[in-house]
């Protein structure tokens, strides 16, 4: 204990960055007055509000609301915000508590939020209007804004709360779920990472230079895509889709159509059994390939000898218990040598 006690402060800092839960954050700042500031530190750096199914005896808001109104400095250490109240809806009290707490928070970067399908008594879980007053800062530290399970019932209040924080790199809506709001170029025009609904990302597309996309594609998109210049795809270099059903042919017409605009394409990672050909990235520059349904040695060699760019294959499959999942990765370097990672449950 004393030779950690003389450890710099930053390096401690450092290394309470590798605690796992925030209750191992809180044990550590109550061993001495030396690690309550690294502790706290720690605790306060990513905050993940839980709801109680029981609202009555939940009191999980009102005593983080406290806890930052009574001490200014730990506003100042929050990077990371989570909001989950699957169990039930908010409380009026929460909800205005919660709009506080956006407003106290001067270096957030990330927000995630999930919630309940939808509120029907209630309407929006929040009411994006009342996250803006006189005393917001003038610029935004947010970077990554999280949407989860909620509808969009004020689409003007959702556009105005997305072009104040102008700076957003990543922004995750349910990829299937319901529709996201038309939003011009000029929200958010250093977008960067996506996951949408297919639609909506096609539309978010063009004047951004979107690097990465999550998405599910389905039969049911606009066929207005057809009419986007190849530019519009030139961005993107990693591309993660999921085929609704994959025993939809116009999808997966669809989903090779547009892996066949993605020039600069470095990363597929298809996340269902959709069988993808040499032929359909032959136009691209991918260099790593996840699949989850090529187990033919002969194919995977072709893919090797189609694409020069290819540097590896990783193949994954599910295993028997305790093993959740396997994954195999063969390498285009002449060797053709193989790596075999097993996850398994815990």
């Amino acid at each position: 204990m004393g030779q950690l006690l003389k450890t710099p402060p930053e390096v401690l800092l450092r290394i309470a960055g590798y605690l796992p839960k925030q209750r191992d954050c809180l044990a550590l700042s109550l061993v001495s007055r030396k690690l309550r500031g690294v502790g706290e530190q720690s605790l306060y750096s990513n905050i993940v509000l839980r709801l109680k199914r029981n609202a009555a005896t939940d009191n999980l808001v009102e005593s983080f609301y406290q806890a930052i109104r009574a001490n200014k400095v730990r506003r100042d250490w929050v990077r990371s915000l989570s909001v989950i109240a699957l169990g039930r809806t908010f409380s009026s009290r929460e909800r205005k508590l919660i709009h506080r707490i956006l407003r106290m928070l001067p270096r957030l970067l990330n927000f995630s939020f999930e919630y309940p399908t939808v509120d029907f008594v209630d309407g929006n879980p929040f009411n994006l209007r009342r996250c803006f007053s006189c005393s917001t800062p003038l610029t935004s530290s947010l970077r990554t804004f999280t949407w989860l399970h909620a509808e969009i019932l004020d689409e003007s209040a959702f556009r105005t709360f997305l072009r104040y924080h102008a700076n957003i790199k990543y922004l995750a809506f349910d990829e299937d779920a319901f529709d996201v709001p038309e939003m011009g170029s000029q929200v958010l025009p250093n977008l960067e990472s996506l996951r949408a609904p297919i639609d909506a990302v096609l539309r978010m597309l063009p004047k951004r230079r979107v690097r990465r996309i999550k998405t599910v594609i389905n039969r049911n998109t606009p066929p207005d895509w057809k009419t986007m210049r190849d530019k519009h795809f030139e961005s993107i270099r990693v591309f993660s889709p999921t085929i609704y059903r994959t025993d939809d042919a116009v999808a997966l017409g669809l989903l090779e159509s547009l892996i066949r605009r993605m020039v600069n394409l470095e990363f597929l990672d298809v996340q269902d059994e959709t069988v993808i050909m040499p032929s359909t990235l032959k136009n691209t520059n991918v260099k790593f390939l996840r699949l989850r349904n090529l187990r033919n040695e002969f194919l995977m060699e072709r893919f090797f000898d189609e694409l020069p760019s290819l540097q590896c294959i990783e193949v994954q499959f599910n295993g028997s218990i305790p093993m959740r999942r396997i994954s195999e990765r063969f390498y285009g370097d002449g060797r053709r040598s193989r790596t075999i990672l097993w996850e398994f449950m815990v």
